[in-house]
């Protein structure tokens, strides 16, 4: 199944999606469920934590003091941790861009993995630049920066910014 029979079988028959420039996934991967997505934004904060209880860890052992019950909250709190940090993470990596007459969209692996509505933008807000070979969109109280080496269509979308 092709990226335009997934983005009908999305957005349904809709008149406002005139056209679907990109999608770009790290992995390159075709489908994209909730598990993975922890699993790969999660990765770097649970490794910094998991340093961090390890040196918990040793200094415990250390003190000569019993491990269990440390051992086990710093466990839970470290898997806690590195599952919020890793929804952050998801919430700031921008994977999809899609463009109607007037509007663009924006989707997270956040948004992508929790099936999140699309909200829609009119072209004129985003203030598009472009530096080099970076393309920064104003939206939602923030710039993104789009980068050439990660979508394959980078010059479509500049295209699209400034119909």
């Amino acid at each position: 199944m092709n990226f335009g029979a997934k983005l009908e079988i999305l957005c349904g028959n809709y008149g406002y999606i005139s056209q679907m420039l990109t999608y770009y996934h790290k992995n390159h991967a075709s489908s994209f469920n909730t598990f993975g997505m922890l699993q790969e934004y999660a990765l770097t904060p649970l490794l910094i934590l998991l340093a961090m209880y390890g040196g918990m860890i040793i200094y415990v052992l250390a003190q000569h003091a019993q491990l269990l019950w440390y051992g086990i909250i710093g466990g839970i709190v470290m898997a806690a941790l590195s599952n919020f940090f890793g929804r952050i993470n998801a919430r700031s990596a921008f994977l999809e861009i899609g463009f109607s007459e007037e509007h663009f969209y924006l989707r997270s692996a956040y948004d992508i993995a929790y099936k999140q509505n699309l909200k829609f933008y009119p072209i004129a807000y985003a203030n598009a630049t472009m530096e080099r070979n970076v393309i920064f969109i104003n939206y939602i109280e923030q710039t993104v920066k789009i980068r050439q080496e990660d979508w394959r269509d980078f010059y479509g979308i500049w295209a699209s910014l400034n119909q």
